[in-house]
């Protein structure tokens, strides 16, 4: 009898006592606003309790809502210099799964959290502090236990056998032996895709003269043939490690390393240009363009850093105001471009170059459904926008990136 009375005070005090260490299964509604996938990076250096720790048996939560919450992240292994590394991937011996201080922790701006009450005793191996223009707030790094429930994302992945990119908001369609040439572009909040390819293609051009009795450099997607070295797929972000060598007469003349970041609304391509020191005086006047030709997207206005208040119609016929736009000089260090989708879509891009460079850096601005620019899918320029870098120094090695930004159409492009 005495029994019978015991056990449910000992159950209820139990239930008080637990209550303050059960973590709560955030709900990760999905979402393309931009700002929900906002990511920031957290050095290893600031989670120094849980350094030499495996990854696989660390959690991340945050306080919120009056409760702790298990939320979306992503551990990566960074080398000393910074760059990500793809040890794990190319079968290099590495300290696999285990934290150091050049590693990186992603979570989403957010999901950043409060201080914890005094009332909630959760051991944790570090408190991690973000205070920054951009965001502030604080999350938790904790001993992973199986009985917490923890946020299990969708990776974002690409498949070398379709050619086939896709996170959770769009799928980008390349061809399986050219992860250059694109064939599609979907964004999946506008529905059905076979209403909805809004690219026609992606087009990136190199040309230079060379010295001597070889004949003039010119390549195009279809010509630089880019291997798949390595794959590193995350919930939060992928990066694929390409390298491409450029030919004339069989002549190995450049070598093009390209990392490709993606995120669930970016697409970051990092290429290093390197010309072999033989060669590189025998280059001249070397032209690199890079552009996206969209598909029939009349309705659309644009705009850049060379016409931030003058919005360009895309109707299919250039225009006075679009004859002086393209081949506009743009600053080096500010050169983004915007084109506005009546969807409502929003496709942002810059380059990013050393601060150092000051060669031309132009806009290319074509919206002619009539003019053809191979390689394309569909005739005409619908349109087709971008960059054109040239007379830039050889010597050593050349780096430059490439960024493209989704956003919902509503909120302020992230380049701004």
């Amino acid at each position: 009898m005495m029994i019978s009375r015991i056990i449910p005070y000992l159950i209820f005090w139990l239930c008080l006592n637990l209550s303050s260490v059960v973590i709560a299964d955030a709900t990760d509604t999905p979402s393309c606003a931009f700002r929900d996938h906002q990511l920031i990076e957290i050095s290893g250096k600031q989670i120094a309790n849980a350094l030499n720790e495996n990854t696989d048996q660390l959690q991340i939560v945050s306080y919120r809502n009056g409760q702790l919450q298990s939320i979306p992240y992503q551990f990566e292994d960074h080398e000393r210099n910074g760059d990500i590394s793809f040890a794990k991937f190319t079968q290099i011996p590495a300290r696999l799964n285990r934290l150091d201080p050049y590693d990186k922790l992603l979570i989403k701006t957010k999901d950043l959290g409060e201080t914890l009450p005094a009332t909630n005793n959760t051991p944790y191996l570090s408190k991690i502090s973000i205070n920054t223009k951009e965001a502030h707030g604080i999350i938790y790094v904790i001993r992973s236990n199986p009985l917490n429930n923890t946020i299990k994302l969708p990776l974002i992945q690409y498949n070398k056998r379709t050619g086939i990119l896709e996170t959770p908001c769009f799928k980008l369609k390349t061809q399986p032996k050219n992860f250059l040439i694109w064939n599609g572009f979907f964004y999946k909040p506008l529905g059905v895709e076979a209403r909805n390819n809004l690219l026609d293609t992606f087009k990136l051009r190199l040309s230079a003269d060379l010295i001597g009795p070889l004949p003039r450099m010119d390549a195009d997607n279809q010509d630089i043939l880019p291997t798949l070295l390595a794959i590193e797929e995350g919930p939060l972000r992928t990066h694929l490690l390409m390298n491409a060598t450029i030919s004339v007469l069989k002549i190995p003349v450049a070598n093009i390393e390209m990392l490709w970041n993606i995120e669930n609304l970016t697409i970051r391509n990092q290429a290093t240009v390197t010309i072999p020191n033989l060669l590189a005086n025998m280059i001249q006047q070397p032209l690199v363009t890079m552009s996206l030709d969209g598909k029939n997207l009349n309705g659309s206005t644009v705009l850049s850093s060379a016409n931030p208040n003058r919005p360009l119609l895309v109707d299919g016929k250039m225009d006075a105001q679009e004859k002086t736009i393209n081949g506009q000089s743009l600053n080096p260090q500010n050169n983004w471009i915007l084109l506005h989708l009546p969807a409502p879509l929003d496709i942002s891009s810059q380059i990013v170059v050393p601060k150092e460079f000051n060669s031309p850096l132009l806009l290319l601005y074509q919206d002619n459904q009539s003019l053809i620019d191979k390689p394309e899918q569909y005739p005409g320029q619908g349109p087709n926008i971008g960059y054109q870098l040239s007379n830039f120094s050889l010597t050593g090695k050349f780096v430059f990136r490439f960024d493209l930004f989704l956003s919902n159409g509503v909120e302020k492009p992230p380049i701004f």
